[in-house]
């Protein structure tokens, strides 16, 4: 008897720790399907990567969780990644921080169709400071170095290149990397646009002076039930009482670094559709991407929590996440970037002065 007593004593604690482990590694809190302003349910782990069945091991953050001069370490230099299934230009873009132009060099200078990515395919991403020209008929190496303020030689000297003789000729449609000097844009490539159907308003169900509740109507004759996806393109700042640790810069850093304490709320800049929520293993940690449907794109990463998924419309000022430290980070902070046609742009020039 005393043999049983003794051995009760010992698996009891063990059965009531078995049990509590068990209960801390249940199934995360399920979120809203609409994620309203003010109006959070936390959730943890990873929506996108649990639809797939992929098991995602997080990377630790690499501060200490109390720090609040955070900023982040996203790679700049160049590397090669093989293509996954559904991978798209503007996917890999997103996630590796990259102009969507720029991935025109991940495959080969003579590519007939440079986006043209198979699942399988190493492709090399190239460094945050280079630009991606397109050679134009009678361009000569001399031309395109005059072009971007650089020398013909530092053209020659990357290897992605393949300049390997003299005299270097060039042909139409060729792709080069070219450094990038500190106020030297590439062109703008003009990305094809969404629009809403058109709507006849005489043939509306309702008023158009007095839509119903919760339906929008703009004077073209658009008309959408709930919350408008569509951004106004007049961005709030994702953060309140939060501290720049780090600003834009071109061969850098294209993003604002926004420290704040941990678990302060994150919120959308604007009305959009998420498109991405997760973990991103380039850097990036947790974060939450979301298409305002006006050809910009914003970016939030380094998050404790998000509490959105893929296909959610959240509207400006709606909370979608936490401040944390995850990924390559110095401390808690928000890494926010905006894109503009695809390419990174200095979000400060969009947000209204504090």
């Amino acid at each position: 008897m005393v043999k049983w007593t003794r051995r009760l004593s010992l698996l009891l604690p063990l059965s009531i720790a078995w049990l509590l482990a068990l209960w801390l590694s249940g199934p995360a809190v399920s979120r809203p399907a609409l994620a309203a302003a003010g109006t959070p349910t936390p959730r943890s782990g990873t929506w996108g990567e649990r639809l797939r069945g992929i098991k995602v091991t997080p990377t630790p953050a690499v501060a200490a969780a109390d720090e609040t001069d955070g900023h982040s370490v996203i790679s700049t230099a160049t590397f090669t990644y093989v293509v996954q299934l559904h991978d798209t230009p503007w996917s890999l873009a997103v996630e590796f921080g990259r102009n969507i132009e720029s991935l025109a060099c991940a495959t080969a200078p003579y590519a007939p169709d440079p986006y043209n990515f198979r699942a399988g395919q190493t492709i090399t991403i190239p460094a945050l400071n280079t630009i991606c020209h397109e050679v134009t008929m009678g361009e000569t190496i001399d031309h395109v170095a005059t072009l971007y303020g650089v020398t013909a030689d530092s053209i020659v000297e990357i290897t992605w290149n393949a300049l390997r003789q003299p005299p270097h000729l060039l042909m139409t449609g060729q792709h080069l990397l070219v450094y990038q000097r500190e106020g030297v844009e590439q062109p703008l490539i003009a990305l094809p646009r969404r629009s809403l159907p058109r709507w006849d308003l005489s043939a509306l169900p309702f008023d158009p002076a007095h839509p119903p509740d919760g339906t929008h109507v703009t004077p073209d004759g658009f008309y959408w039930q709930g919350v408008w996806p569509y951004g106004d393109g007049n961005f709030a700042w994702p953060l309140t009482g939060a501290r720049m640790t780090q600003g834009f810069d071109q061969a850098r850093h294209r993003a604002l670094d926004l420290a704040v304490a941990a678990g302060t709320e994150v919120t959308a800049a604007d009305n959009g559709t998420v498109v991405l929520a997760g973990w991103n293993s380039q850097g990036y940690g947790y974060r939450v991407v979301i298409d305002h449907n006006n050809d910009y794109v914003t970016l939030y990463a380094h998050l404790s929590n998000y509490y959105v998924q893929p296909g959610d419309v959240v509207e400006k000022g709606a909370v979608i996440g936490a401040v944390g430290s995850t990924g390559n980070s110095t401390g808690p902070h928000l890494h926010f970037e905006l894109r503009d046609f695809g390419r990174l742009v200095d979000p400060a020039g969009f947000l209204p002065r504090r």
